[in-house]
């Protein structure tokens, strides 16, 4: 039996599972045992293939957050932006079902997209009525102003290093 928990522990147990047995992971090894166990965690699972990019491992139910997830893996694979993704990028990297069902890539990168510029917005507690001009898009966010927010760091300062630029827009 091997247990692992911990996001720390997932590139060992990816390479302990799906990488060739070799003497410099003796824990590889326990992939020839007829009897073992991987008693895992998420985060330590977070690595292995059909966790990270299950549509490698086979069919999946392309919804929309599995597609978002695909397209986004395969950008960052490719190092292309999500509009720049081809039908053979996506036939060559194992998301020919994904083509298939929602196909053409002009189309599911365009929906990507659009639903990840979606969640971008300058103001992040709400806009103001009075700030709205002709052509800006109306977030469902905007309706709530002024929103309560709570803003967490682990040191006192953290918050204002990190996102004093955000927190004044609040």
């Amino acid at each position: 039996m091997l247990m692992a928990f911990g996001e720390n522990k997932s590139a060992t147990v990816a390479q302990a599972v799906e990488s060739p047995v070799s003497a410099n992971l003796p824990a590889s090894y326990l992939q020839q045992h007829p009897q073992v166990q991987f008693v895992l965690d998420g985060a330590a699972a977070a690595d292995l293939t059909r966790i990270k990019s299950p549509w490698l491992s086979g069919p999946v139910p392309w919804n929309p957050e599995m597609t978002k997830r695909a397209v986004i893996w395969l950008a960052r694979k490719l190092s292309k932006a999500i509009l720049k993704l081809t039908d053979e990028d996506f036939g060559e990297h194992g998301l020919q079902d994904l083509l298939a069902g929602q196909g053409p890539a002009y189309d599911i990168n365009l929906k990507v997209f659009r639903e990840l510029v979606g969640k971008i917005t300058g103001w992040p507690a709400g806009k103001p009525e009075s700030l709205h001009r002709p052509g800006d898009i109306r977030r469902p966010g905007d309706a709530i102003f002024p929103k309560k927010i709570l803003v967490f760091s682990p040191h006192p300062d953290d918050d204002v290093i990190s996102m004093g630029g955000t927190i004044i827009r609040l």
